[in-house]
């Protein structure tokens, strides 16, 4: 049974207080995005903690874009608390790949990565 809100999301029935954390982290990374022209829209919160977003804008385009996903994007959603897994259109790297990224530190668009780091601290 899906129920429908004002964001325009359809999904399963979630915790408002995850639904808004997630919604908030979302408009954080997106306006970071937007400073290189980009974008990242929140398409869905499951009940079981999956959260689906797509990028847009430059973002669609940009062959950093995987790299951005898995560096700056996954990452911040998922430290939002209930967020169990992040699901991003249009991205494909491998898990393998995504772990050796993190281990190493690189990243995709440097600009919003260096933000996303300030801004948690």
């Amino acid at each position: 049974m899906g129920m429908s809100d004002k964001s325009g999301l359809v999904g399963t029935v979630i915790s408002s207080d995850i639904h808004e954390a997630v919604q908030r982290r979302v408009r954080q990374i997106d306006g970071l995005l937007h400073t290189d022209g980009g974008g990242l829209e929140l398409v869905d919160v499951s009940a079981d903690g999956t959260v689906r977003v797509r990028f847009d804008g430059f973002c669609v385009s940009c062959p950093m874009r995987p790299l951005t996903a898995a560096s700056t994007v996954r990452p911040l959603l998922a430290a939002v608390s209930g967020v169990r897994s992040v699901e991003i259109a249009g991205c494909r790297l491998s898990a393998e790949a995504e772990e050796r990224m993190a281990h190493y530190g690189v990243g995709g668009c440097h600009v919003v990565a260096h933000i996303a780091k300030d801004q948690e601290s």
